[in-house]
This record gives C-alpha cells, structure tokens and sequence, in this order.
C-alpha cells in the first residue's frame, strides 16, 4: 500500500482494502495523503517492523518510517482483517 501511496495509484491502494476503507476514503482524500507522505519520503526511508497487537477484532502491524533527508520519524499502523485492510494510518 505505501507503493501504491508513493505512486498516487488510489486503485491500486484500495485493491486489499475492506468495504468500510473504500467507502471512507475518496480519491480526493486519497491524493491529498499522498502528497503529504511523498514529499516527506522523496528522498528515501528505511522501514523497521516495530511489532503487531490485536484491536477490535484487527490484527495492526507497527511499523517505524525513517526518512532519509531530516525529520521526524513516521509511526504507520495497518490494520488487517479476514485477509483485507481495515486501516493504514501514519503518525
């Protein structure tokens, strides 16, 4: 899904998305987020898996974003049930 984000393909990262997700998220919304994240890791960033919980039925999987260029770190959590994505978030 961050592909499909650094991309600016709303398809693509809707493509394992739950209903809710879809009906949620407009393209509009969709392309707004992404150029706030892209600018933020156009140079580059390292991923690192800080670990995963259940809420609410979710499994949600941490993960740290590390840019490249100066600044702070992103938190991004996924949320996943019965094989479809629920949420993504960056904090």
């Amino acid at each position: 899904m961050l592909s499909a984000q650094e991309a600016h393909n709303y398809d693509e990262f809707v493509a394992d998305a739950d209903d809710n997700l879809k009906a949620a998220l407009s393209q509009t919304q969709f392309d707004a987020a992404s150029n706030l994240i892209t600018k933020k890791l156009k140079d580059g960033y390292d991923l690192s898996p800080l670990g995963e919980l259940k809420q609410k039925g979710f499994q949600v999987f941490l993960y740290r974003l590390r840019p490249k260029a100066d600044g702070d770190d992103l938190l991004a959590t996924l949320s996943i049930k019965d094989g479809k994505v629920g949420g993504i978030l960056f904090h």
